[in-house]
């Protein structure tokens, strides 16, 4: 049985926070625009979420071979290609939600 690693402790604390700081920023667009206005919020929540998003993905490539691995997909056949098509897929969905 494989051993948590400290990495992944990290990683999934990171991930959470990022989650709770983006999401909850989210949540609260409509009240703090009113409060504040949307400019402001928008400040705000770019201020808080772009660099939280930097520490996660900063610590993803810094310890990404540590702790426990899920999976390797690495040398599937046609991976590679299955990974820029839901990345350009991802993509098509986002920039209408922006």
């Amino acid at each position: 049985m494989a051993s948590t690693h400290h990495s992944s402790i990290v990683m999934l604390v990171l991930l959470i926070l990022f989650a709770v700081i983006h999401s909850g920023g989210a949540a609260l667009r409509t009240r703090a625009e009113a409060v504040i206005g949307a400019r402001a919020w928008r400040l705000i929540f770019a201020a808080a979420s772009i660099p939280s998003a930097v520490v996660v993905i900063g610590w993803f490539l810094a310890h990404r071979y540590d702790g426990v691995r899920l999976w390797n997909l690495q040398g599937v056949p046609g991976m590679v290609p299955v990974v820029w098509i839901g990345t350009a897929v991802s993509f098509l969905f986002l920039y209408p939600a922006t």
